[in-house]
């Protein structure tokens, strides 16, 4: 059925699973149109809705032909979606499109839990994304520069994906993402992956400025682990501010994985992240232009397994009396520790540990012994800190 509505509109279909092959109850499709076809609404007059399929491709769709799919297949829950390589027009959307009223998406609206979307950023991928209101997780790709601020009603949502997706400046993530109090992941490595290019003349970067002022191959290459640069320059780059403490994501109290890797960002861990972030499992923020030390607050976050923070500017304080970094590889969850390429971050570790760790260009030093009981946090004044903050 399905292969007879899509020959008679001009699109290749392909059933990549059937039913017992996959999982109980989903067989995915992949949809291709093309040049000049469509799917539209009266395809499917007649045409009985095809509910076995769970998972859907669809690659260079227009917009106009969204609805007619939804109809055709309401029980879709995985969508990949490329949409046409075309310039959208208004005309290609349905009259009624809105984002307030998300009805215009038919069975979309609530059947979709998860989106891969390849796009460059429109007002027709902002209507089609705030849509669908019961939305989990999203992958986008293509040039965004700034998340839309309807985003920010899709209050399921527990997981974004904007791996180089070209977000620049601290309006990137706008105020209403503080409403996503469901939120669990945020992976957005490298926003800048371009060529190596000669710094502007007008460019001077921020006034407080510590980074490199030249594009820069990344931290894999510098280290040896890539045998090509990845050029990243920071007139390309986002330049957001971690420890701005009325940013969005200070929001989201959920949080299991952080990362904001290879994205020019500044400033320091907050001495509270276990209590903004109390469930935070992984924190990536390598191959910035973090600066201060590693606060105590670290070792009080139980879920911790990972954290890498190599590749910054970070330090020691010089008035505290915790070792954070003997607390951290004593962690008792810890598995990845990178630390490395900080060379003014000070501290103890163990001879041989059982996490992977590295610790290169630092004046971190290594010690036999197990580090001295007075040289770990004190639970009870730990506690009572904790306790103050939450009051």
């Amino acid at each position: 059925r399905a292969c007879q509505i899509c020959s008679r509109y001009g699109v290749i279909c392909r059933v990549v699973g059937e039913p017992g092959s996959l999982a109980a109850e989903v067989v995915a499709l992949s949809i291709l149109v093309r040049p000049n076809g469509t799917l539209p609404e009266s395809a499917v007059v007649d045409m009985p809705p095809l509910t076995e399929v769970k998972a859907l491709r669809v690659v260079s769709v227009p917009p106009g032909s969204i609805l007619g799919l939804s109809k055709l297949l309401p029980g879709v829950k995985a969508l990949v979606l490329t949409p046409s390589s075309e310039p959208t027009s208004e005309d290609e959307l349905p009259d009624d499109i809105s984002t307030e009223d998300p009805g215009w998406l038919g069975p979309w609206q609530h059947s979709v839990e998860g989106l891969s979307l390849s796009s460059n950023r429109s007002d027709a991928t902002d209507a089609l994304v705030c849509s669908m209101r019961g939305l989990r997780w999203i992958d986008f790709s293509g040039l965004w520069r700034t998340m839309p601020p309807c985003v920010g009603k899709l209050s399921e949502l527990t997981e974004v994906c904007l791996v180089r997706v070209r977000m620049v400046g601290p309006d990137a993530l706008p105020a209403e993402l503080g409403a996503l109090k469901n939120l669990r992941s945020i992976h957005a490595f490298s926003q800048d992956d371009g060529d190596c290019e000669q710094r502007p003349e007008t460019w001077v970067g921020p006034p407080d400025w510590i980074g490199s002022k030249d594009c820069i191959p990344g931290y894999l290459y510098s280290v040896a682990e890539e045998e090509r640069p990845s050029w990243r320059c920071p007139w390309r780059g986002w330049m957001e501010r971690f420890d701005d403490l009325k940013a969005p994501w200070w929001g989201w109290e959920k949080m299991e994985r952080f990362h904001v890797d290879a994205n020019f960002w500044v400033g320091s861990i907050p001495e509270d992240i276990d209590v903004r972030w109390p469930h935070l499992r992984s924190l990536d923020l390598h191959d910035n232009v973090f600066t201060g030390p590693l606060p105590p607050a670290l070792l009080r976050l139980e879920n911790l397994t990972q954290l890498q923070v190599q590749a910054n500017h970070f330090s020691c304080d010089p008035e505290s009396k915790i070792d954070v970094v003997a607390g951290l590889f004593k962690h008792p969850r810890m598995r990845t520790l990178n630390l490395d390429q900080n060379a003014e971050l000070c501290g103890i570790a163990p001879q041989s540990t059982r996490i992977e760790a590295q610790i290169g260009n630092t004046k971190i030093t290594r010690n036999a012994r197990d580090v001295a009981e007075h040289e770990q946090p004190d639970e009870g004044e730990e506690a009572e800190e904790r306790e103050q903050r939450q009051r």
